[in-house]
């Protein structure tokens, strides 16, 4: 059972601070007092679960954010070219001459 989840924590090293000391818990438990084990077990799993949950969202959020930077630079490219459009004094657009009404 140590070893199980000693390969658990080992998968989290690099990202998740707390797994060091974690891993330390597990290798100087001696077997002395398997309820305390237990307890300790039934937490770290639902907390695995919550870390992996909320990296995973957090990832989502910046995929998201870098999207919604992508978006308003290019809209702010199109406003750009728009107001200079509008600004613009002498388009080279040809303007037809209005028709005159026939009587």
């Amino acid at each position: 059972m140590k070893e199980k989840c000693l390969k658990i924590l080992k998968k989290y090293e690099k990202e998740m601070l707390i797994s060091k000391p974690l891993q330390l818990f597990i290798e100087t438990y001696d077997g002395s007092n398997k309820e305390t084990l237990n307890l300790f077990l039934v937490s770290l799993i639902p907390f695995l679960n919550e870390y992996t949950k909320n990296k995973i969202k957090a990832e989502g959020y910046d995929k998201l954010r870098e999207i919604e930077l992508r978006y308003q630079a290019k809209i702010g490219l199109l406003r750009n070219e728009y107001k200079e459009f509008v600004e613009s004094k002498g388009t080279n657009i040809p303007i037809p001459a209005p028709e005159k009404p026939k009587n």
